[in-house]
């Protein structure tokens, strides 16, 4: 995970991944909220 990341940001601006990346983190969010 620390090869695509560099102070919290995707190095990769490749919409699909970020757009991949920013909805994974936004399902795990709401899965440890409930």
């Amino acid at each position: 995970m620390t090869e695509i990341l560099d102070f919290g940001y995707p190095q990769n601006t490749d919409t699909g991944i970020l757009k991949t990346f920013i909805t994974q983190q936004g399902v795990k969010s709401h899965q440890t909220k409930e």
